[in-house]
């Protein structure tokens, strides 16, 4: 049995997909189907499958970037492309990021996704390598972050070994669940005194910095950690937001994206971001980069301080 994540929002093609793989077997496929980005990473990380079939025209994602994130997310997958676009050049840059096959939407056959799939699968245990996708469950998952972002109680704080700095909170503004629990494994490894906070989107980020709703008892953070790429409300509207409002301008915001892009980079800097990284490839470099982030934002940087509400106070003796 096959397992096969379809990664499609286009519920023709979605259609067409599912009816050429009925045809060839249905007995040896099992098959699962999400429509955006985010849905499939947390699938994912939670779920194991013998291949993606990724659309690069996606709500949350487009272009080559979904295949960065899917390949970080599950490093020994293999992907199948399946683009409204024949172009070469996407092609090659698709390969180049851990894609194995690329299919022309609309072009493609029952015999020819068959084979796309067959082969990716044999061609990504030769360069992919077993067991790579092992990783995310060294976490303990009672001290993963919760999907959605909470105050934290006495006994969740990831206290560390120095008594240096005092504890301080993290809002991390990330869809992907992955680079959320792998930043916590190594806050956590690292003995930082942090309570890391994780908002899916970027209307749930502000609700939480705004303490609204079901937020109203949230701390405020001392740093953010930014993605630009966010569901709900993008990346450039939240960073424009904060920078805006008197209340949360003078809160560090690191930008930590999968975008190189340099009107990204120009445009987060005039709306007055504090830094911008771009997320690298693979769990080893990303991990390096956060302890980058921790080393100077978290133990050289002097932050801004922050006024805790007094019924929060008890929480950080």
């Amino acid at each position: 049995m096959i397992r096969v994540l379809l990664v499609e929002d286009n519920a023709a093609h979605a259609r067409l997909v599912h009816e050429m793989l009925k045809e060839k077997n249905t007995r040896q496929f099992e098959y699962r189907r999400v429509d955006t980005l985010g849905a499939a990473l947390r699938l994912l990380y939670d779920q194991h499958f013998d291949v993606v079939l990724l659309d690069l025209a996606l709500p949350d994602a487009f272009g080559p970037e979904a295949v960065v994130r899917i390949r970080k997310a599950a490093p020994s997958v293999p992907i199948v492309v399946l683009s409204g676009l024949r172009e070469e050049r996407l092609s090659l840059e698709a390969a180049r990021l851990g894609a194995q096959e690329y299919l022309v939407k609309g072009e493609e056959d029952a015999e020819q996704l068959l084979r796309a799939i067959k082969d990716s699968i044999e061609r990504g245990r030769l360069t992919l390598g077993p067991g790579a996708r092992e990783r995310p469950a060294t976490l303990d998952p009672s001290k993963a972050p919760s999907h959605r972002p909470s105050a934290p109680g006495p006994g969740s704080l990831p206290t560390g070994p120095t008594q240096q700095r005092p504890l301080s909170d993290l809002l991390l503004i990330e869809d992907n669940s992955s680079d959320a629990r792998l930043m916590t494994e190594v806050l956590r490894e690292n003995g930082v005194r942090t309570v890391l906070n994780v908002a899916r989107d970027g209307e749930e980020a502000m609700m939480f910095l705004r303490r609204q709703g079901r937020f109203a008892n949230s701390p405020k953070p001392a740093m953010i950690v930014l993605d630009l790429n966010l569901p709900r409300k993008d990346g450039r509207e939240v960073l424009a937001e904060i920078k805006q409002d008197p209340d949360l301008r003078r809160i560090p915001v690191v930008v930590l994206t999968t975008s190189g892009a340099e009107q990204d980079i120009a445009k987060s800097y005039d709306l007055h971001a504090n830094c911008y990284i771009v997320k690298p490839i693979g769990l080893d470099a990303f991990a390096q980069v956060v302890r980058s982030i921790q080393d100077f934002w978290l133990t050289v940087t002097a932050l801004p301080p922050v006024e805790v509400p007094a019924a929060e106070a008890p929480h950080r003796h």
